[in-house]
């Protein structure tokens, strides 16, 4: 049955509670196949108890599996969802690898009109103390 359960969610991480069930499924349907062999009155109701013990882990079982695929939501989408986010960094990633040249770019015009501005502003002062 945990074969089938591990085959059935295999992109899925399974919770070890989730194990627990299986574990708490396999020895049901265990007791339950022993109780088979001896079908008295006394056996009889072993074998209900075994039932119901089968019954309340399939229950648990499925709950959990619910709860799992609730979470885990459906595995194409989400692949289509990360496909999406590793698409939408490299476009980020190109994009500031561009705005960091064209600063780059704009760093130099701005020491080179910082120099040229320096040097107008030299020659000015220079100017208005020769006329002095």
């Amino acid at each position: 049955m945990a074969l089938a359960i591990s085959r059935f969610v295999t992109d899925i991480p399974i919770p070890s509670y989730l194990w627990v069930d299986c574990a708490m499924l396999y020895q049901a349907s265990s007791d339950l196949a022993g109780e088979v062999s001896n079908v008295t009155g006394f056996a009889m109701t072993r074998m209900d108890e075994a039932a119901a013990r089968l019954d309340k882990a399939l229950k648990r079982l499925e709950g959990s599996l619910d709860s799992l695929m609730e979470r885990a939501g459906d595995p194409g989408a989400l692949q289509r969802e990360r496909l999406a986010l590793l698409l939408d960094r490299d476009r980020l990633s190109e994009e500031l690898d561009a705005s960091v040249a064209r600063e780059a770019a704009l760093q130099g015009l701005a020491d080179e009109a910082s120099e040229a501005l320096g040097s107008a502003i030299e020659e000015v002062r220079a100017a208005l103390s020769r006329e002095d």
